[in-house]
Parts: C-alpha cells; sequence; structure tokens
C-alpha cells in the first residue's frame, strides 16, 4: 500500500455515495486537529473518492491543501461500489463494551484529555460518567444531541 498527498482540489467524491455524513464533519475536523490526518483516503480510478468522505469535508473545512490518499486504480465499477458500501456498513456492525470504554473514558479525562476531540455526543458522555461531579467535569462542544 502506498500512501501518496493529492490536492485536496484533485479529488472527486462518489455523487451516489448512500452515506449521510454531514453531521459527522465537524467530529472528524476535531479529530483531524487533535490527532493529526492518520487514515487516508481511498480513491478508485480518476481519482474518485471510495472511502473518506467525512474526511475529505473536513480537510476542506480546514483548508487543507493536501491530504493522504491510497489509490486502488484498477477496481472495476462493481467493485468500487461493492467497496463503498462495504466500508461505510462494516464500521456499523461493531459494538462498544460499555465497561471497558467507560473505563478508559474517565482514564482519559483524569489526565485532562478533551473528550470533545472522540467524536461523541455529550449526551453519549455524560451517560458513561454517573454522579454530579463527573458530569460537572465534562469539557464537551458536540451539543449535536
Amino acid at each position: 500500500m502506498h500512501i501518496k498527498h493529492v490536492r485536496i482540489e484533485k479529488l472527486v467524491p462518489f455523487d451516489r455515495n448512500p452515506r449521510k455524513n454531514e453531521r459527522a464533519v465537524d467530529a472528524v475536523v476535531r479529530s483531524i486537529q487533535a490527532f493529526g490526518f492518520n487514515c487516508p483516503i481511498v480513491v478508485g480510478p480518476g481519482n474518485r473518492i471510495c472511502a473518506g468522505h467525512t474526511r475529505w469535508k473536513a480537510a476542506k473545512k480546514l483548508g487543507l491543501k493536501t491530504v493522504p490518499v491510497v489509490a486502488i486504480p484498477n477496481l472495476s465499477d462493481e467493485k468500487f461500489v461493492a467497496f463503498n458500501i462495504a466500508d461505510n456498513q462494516i464500521s456499523s456492525i461493531a459494538e462498544w463494551e460499555d465497561g471497558l470504554l467507560s473505563e478508559l473514558l474517565g482514564e482519559l479525562k483524569s489526565t485532562g484529555s478533551e473528550l470533545a476531540e472522540l467524536g461523541f455526543t455529550e449526551r453519549e458522555l455524560r451517560a458513561f460518567f454517573k454522579d454530579d461531579e463527573d458530569r460537572n467535569l465534562l469539557s464537551v462542544i458536540n451539543p449535536v444531541d
């Protein structure tokens, strides 16, 4: 796998991408700001985005000139569409181990980590903290719920 940096205007969004991702763009912006652009966009022939539309939108919002890209140049139209759907669907199958997630969130919170960088809404984060003292310590800026 070869990752290259491509000028953002050279990428072409898949006009039939069935995933609605506007609500996630700001969370991805915060993630890129906090951790860097660590997950490349996957493109098929003609630099058409197969996976990573939300990252592309976040990069545009951040004013980035280039983004990391992995090209799969030999994807047939059928495989392109199938991979686009699979990439979006497979992540929704996984579930959280709530007890362990709560423990890890608590550890991050106690070190001063900004929990808003993780992509959860304030309501979701509050559900992991049981008492009012913990709830008041949350600094979350994602009022999507």
